[in-house]
């Protein structure tokens, strides 16, 4: 089932899907070799959640998704146990892809939900103090499920195909951005930034189209973000690539609609010089 699942042509999910059905009935039936695990369903889910139509993905992701949590044994216990991590980013990603109004909602929903399980915080001045990332946290719900930044990345992204049509979006990805700090500072080391983090909030960002004073101060932080990963990539601490010319095209676009020359002038020349090194050092490598 899992490399029906797996396997590069067309039609592969159905026939994966199918395989593991028949084997469920078979085990309500009696048979006991033929139980199905997570894992099994998760390549299921995941091949679904990457099916080239993306109205087809989210409708047998949600479907897979749905009757996951409700099978039930005789006992009334879960068939397959709790859903995992890689569940909810085959279900984050095919909600992603989809271009119906309420999915930024049920994302933020998804997301929301799983870090605020996750975390315990001792007072209600606490959570809201910590924007529901929680710098001051108490306690990391260790039976939960683990969020990560793969679940964050999924809705920046979704973030990031809306926001010209939705202004407000962008104060969402930084309270969101914010939150991620805060749960690194509460423990989870698998909220951890990397590549695609940067460039999503550096691709928001640079959208930005409200008052002039805002623009310049979401320019001006998407420029601390290359900022961040430069100093990340100087101090050798993490292992994290350089961000592409296109991350820093777009804020020196923002500068220069603007007007403000000299700061463009200066991401392009950290730019060059970011790029200049990378490649001394894939040659020295070689």
């Amino acid at each position: 089932a899992v490399a029906q699942a797996l396997w590069p042509d067309e039609g592969r999910e159905e026939r994966a899907e199918k395989i593991v059905l028949k084997m469920t009935e078979w085990y309500l039936a009696g048979d006991r070799d033929m139980k199905v695990n997570i894992f099994t369903w998760n390549n299921i889910i995941d091949a679904w959640s990457k099916h080239a139509d993306a109205d087809i993905a989210l409708k047998k992701t949600l479907s897979l998704v749905g009757m996951l949590t409700k099978q039930k044994d005789s006992k009334g216990r879960s068939l397959v146990g709790s859903l995992t991590p890689w569940t909810y980013e085959s279900l984050l990603r095919a909600l992603s892809r989809s271009s119906r109004p309420e999915t930024l909602t049920e994302m933020e929903s998804i997301v929301n939900q799983m870090i605020s399980k996750f975390t315990t915080y001792s007072t209600s001045q606490d959570r809201e103090e910590n924007g529901g990332g929680g710098g001051d946290t108490k306690r990391i719900n260790s039976s939960a499920i683990q969020p990560s930044i793969n679940h964050v990345n999924f809705l920046l992204e979704a973030y990031a195909k809306r926001v010209t049509a939705n202004p407000e979006i962008t104060q969402r990805a930084r309270s969101l951005y914010q939150t991620v700090q805060n749960q690194l500072r509460a423990g989870n080391r698998s909220m951890k930034p990397n590549i695609p983090t940067y460039s999503a909030m550096i691709d928001i960002l640079t959208q930005s189209n409200g008052p002039r004073d805002d623009i310049h101060d979401d320019i001006s932080f998407a420029d601390s973000i290359l900022k961040q990963v430069e100093g990340l990539i100087a101090s050798g601490i993490s292992k994290i690539e350089v961000l592409s010319t296109e991350d820093y095209g777009k804020v020196m676009d923002g500068y220069e609609k603007l007007n403000d020359f000299s700061k463009a002038n200066q991401v392009k020349e950290r730019m060059e010089y970011m790029h200049n090194n990378n490649n001394n050092n894939n040659n020295n490598n070689n």
